[in-house]
């Protein structure tokens, strides 16, 4: 069997979720053909599914030592080397991915969302402004510089952010705005049903089998009508606005 037969077995069962058999088939891929840069970079993002970060790191290294030049798997392992507190090493590959592909608004959000986590308010502030530029109808970029701009004491520039991303999440909207409680336990249910998925994906197969469902996936645009009234700790924000983020960008 080919490596790339292995390879595209391994892309069609990480679609599936099922990350510990996509691993294992990379892995295959990498026997037969060794300097597979895309076997490394999709075991790495397996890795990262099942919170195996340390060894996303090492994948994501091999495949930039492969392809050095690639924007996205920079980003991918700054994303990694913030999840395993490297904060310094993370806005150095996010520099790297911007200064290879600058007109990526989801770059400069990225590398604002780290400057922000660290206390550089003002570098996150100027990142998300340039995302904004680039792409002027991301409403998670203006909620999230508006919440800065408020921390500053800039209270009318914030509301002006957060009425014109109430406005853009608002389009094309048929649905009620949900409560409040509501909205925290579908995010807690979220995290859970994640943290269970991934126990599950590191035993053995029984001989039955589990997926996630996205029939009850509740729609991203409707947290936007309450997001500024969910939380008041920092941290806790950050997490769910991550949350938001990888929603919104499945959604595209």
């Amino acid at each position: 069997m080919t490596a790339n037969i292995h390879f595209l077995s391994g892309l069609e069962h990480a679609k599936q979720e099922k990350y510990q058999e996509a691993i294992a088939l990379f892995t295959k891929s990498l026997h037969l053909q060794p300097q597979h840069t895309e076997s490394y970079f999709n075991r790495a993002l397996a890795y990262y599914k099942l919170g195996d970060f340390k060894n996303a790191l090492m994948d994501f290294d091999e495949s930039l030592k492969l392809t050095p030049k690639n924007a996205e798997i920079y980003h991918e392992r700054a994303i990694t080397h913030h999840k395993l507190a490297n904060h310094r090493q993370a806005l150095e590959d996010l520099n790297k991915a911007l200064w290879l592909d600058p007109y990526n608004p989801y770059r400069y959000s990225s590398r604002a969302y780290i400057r922000a986590f660290v206390g550089d308010t003002h570098g996150a502030i100027e990142d998300y402004q340039k995302a904004l530029e680039l792409d002027p109808q991301d409403a998670v970029t203006l909620n999230n510089l508006g919440l800065l701009e408020e921390k500053l004491g800039y209270k009318k520039e914030a509301q002006e952010r957060f009425d014109l991303a109430d406005q853009i999440a608002d389009q094309g909207k048929t649905f009620e705005k949900p409560k409040l409680e509501e909205i925290l336990q579908q995010f807690e249910a979220r995290q859970q049903a994640r943290l269970e998925a991934e126990r599950l994906l590191k035993q053995p197969k029984g001989n039955g089998e589990t997926s996630s469902s996205t029939a009850d996936k509740p729609s991203i645009y409707a947290y936007w009508k309450v997001i500024k009234e969910v939380f008041s700790s920092r941290d806790t924000f950050r997490e769910f606005v991550f949350f938001l983020k990888q929603a919104f960008q499945k959604n595209k």
